[in-house]
């Protein structure tokens, strides 16, 4: 599953806090939209592309890693659950891989979560810590349907459950790492 969530989601800055979820966060009374997270957005090293997709509650994203040349297409959902909001990210159509029809068929596609604070005026971006995630399971199985394969949490609950766990504050507070700023674009700045 690992290699998957990293051929999928291609998150450079982010890939060590990929924790996979089978079902997207998101439902009809949770997913908003915000206008004022259209735009580029810079990292060291990274380039973050909203747009609005043609579902307008959702965005194209496009994440373009500076040093490697390489771009990475994926559809994102902002969710509302009491006053945070998070990004759910999911690869959008098939990833032009260089491998065969074979593999490619037996690669499947997660959803990724991050907890985000509005743009004002960089955007601040937190990943889950996949080992305190385990952790938290490792004491409490029951707490929210998942997997363990190949020594990775998968999380495997129905965005209800999803919502609830992250809602839960003594959860909430302790699975996402500190936030990484990622500034507005200017064209010309640090080579992008």
């Amino acid at each position: 599953m690992s290699t998957r969530c990293v051929i999928y989601t291609a998150l450079a800055i982010f890939l060590a806090g990929c924790v996979p979820s089978l079902h997207e966060l998101y439902t009809e009374d949770t997913v908003v939209f915000d206008p004022k997270l259209v735009g580029c957005w810079q990292a060291e090293g990274a380039q973050w592309c909203f747009t609005r997709h043609e579902d307008k509650n959702a965005y194209d994203l496009i994440i373009l890693e500076s040093k490697k040349q390489k771009h990475s297409y994926l559809l994102a959902h902002l969710v509302a659950l009491d006053g945070q909001r998070y990004l759910d990210l999911y690869p959008k159509e098939e990833v032009d891989l260089n491998a065969g029809d074979w593999y490619k068929f037996h690669l499947l596609p997660v959803h990724t979560f991050m907890k985000i604070e509005p743009p004002d005026p960089n955007l601040a971006l937190s990943i889950m810590k996949p080992d305190i995630v385990q952790e938290i399971l490792k004491k409490d199985p029951a707490l929210i349907r998942h997997e363990i394969v190949d020594d990775r949490v998968v999380l495997t609950a129905s965005p209800r459950e999803l919502q609830t766990f992250l809602k839960n504050p003594n959860i909430e507070g302790r699975i996402f790492e500190e936030p990484i700023e990622l500034a507005p674009y200017k064209p010309g700045n640090q080579g992008l």
